[in-house]
């Protein structure tokens, strides 16, 4: 929902990028203009990884160019499809709260409002140069949550978690969880 701050949280290996990225498809598609933020990734791994969805190509193939024919095909279909999504993938691996607004407002100019707002991942932001980490992640949620609300946006942002909920008889995951 607009102006909400939404945690994606699984362990190591969990599929948090993958499932930012098939959310960012599914903005994409529902014309949504889509403002992602890969912290630990290139962009073009980024949109290595949304081809591999849309052409439903493993993705070691499309890494190691070790595609058939058809495989090549819809590859090309997929990257045409992409070309026409108002999609911006900022791969700064530091982007301060200042460059998070300016690039929706640049969004919002070119697009019209921002309908999504990808965060991959949340820990690997640091806001401030606190020395305490469970400060500099529960800073960067409020700055993101602030963010959200300000700029009416909806914030998906994958979180990494603990494995103490894997130990727990429910294995649901709690706010302590998050590292």
């Amino acid at each position: 929902l607009k102006g909400e701050l939404n945690l994606l949280g699984a362990i190591s290996g969990g599929y948090k990028s993958s499932a930012l990225t098939v959310s960012m498809i599914a903005a994409c598609r529902a014309k949504r203009p889509v403002l992602g933020f890969a912290l630990e990734m290139p962009e073009a791994q980024v949109i290595n990884r949304m081809i591999a969805v849309i052409g439903q190509i493993e993705l070691w193939k499309l890494t190691r160019r070790a595609l058939s024919k058809a495989e090549r095909i819809r590859r090309e279909v997929a990257l045409k499809e992409i070309e026409t999504w108002p999609l911006v993938v900022d791969d700064d691996g530091a982007p301060s709260l200042a460059g998070i607004k300016a690039k929706a407002r640049q969004m919002t100019r070119e697009h019209g409002e921002v309908g999504l707002c990808a965060f991959d991942y949340l820990q690997l932001w640091k806001p401030s140069s606190s020395e305490n980490r469970q400060s500099e992640v529960t800073e960067a949620s409020r700055l993101l949550k602030g963010f959200a609300k300000d700029y009416r946006v909806p914030v998906l942002a994958a979180v990494q978690l603990n494995n103490l909920a894997t130990a727990r008889a429910d294995r649901r995951p709690q706010r302590q969880d998050i590292r």
